[in-house]
């Protein structure tokens, strides 16, 4: 799950969790800091192509504490707006049919 508001300027914050691990987001224009669960950290060592031992190390480490990550890492570019519509919207069949609703909040 994936709960994040984000703004034209690159701004966003939110939480995404799955699979028994939760992380938050935060991005104020430049870089982006994600402070995950142990359980997330270990995630993303094996999503990596780490070990499991490499990946319980990493997560020991990093549990709790907010990690800078570079502004052209793959969890800053759900920060950018344009970017993650576009991703949303690549196969155009999905959205036959669909009508667009209120603006909402």
């Amino acid at each position: 799950k994936i709960d994040i508001r984000v703004d034209d300027k690159g701004h966003c914050t939110g939480t995404m969790s799955g699979d028994g691990a939760t992380a938050e987001l935060l991005r104020d224009g430049g870089d982006i800091l994600i402070k995950g669960d142990k359980k997330f950290w270990t995630n993303s060592a094996k999503a990596s192509g780490g070990t499991g031992g490499q990946g319980a190390q990493l997560a020991d480490k990093l549990a709790g504490k907010w990690v800078k990550a570079p502004a052209d890492s793959a969890d800053a570019s759900l920060c950018d707006k344009k970017a993650f519509l576009a991703s949303m919207d690549q196969d155009k069949s999905e959205r036959q049919g669909l009508k667009r609703g209120d603006t909402g909040e």
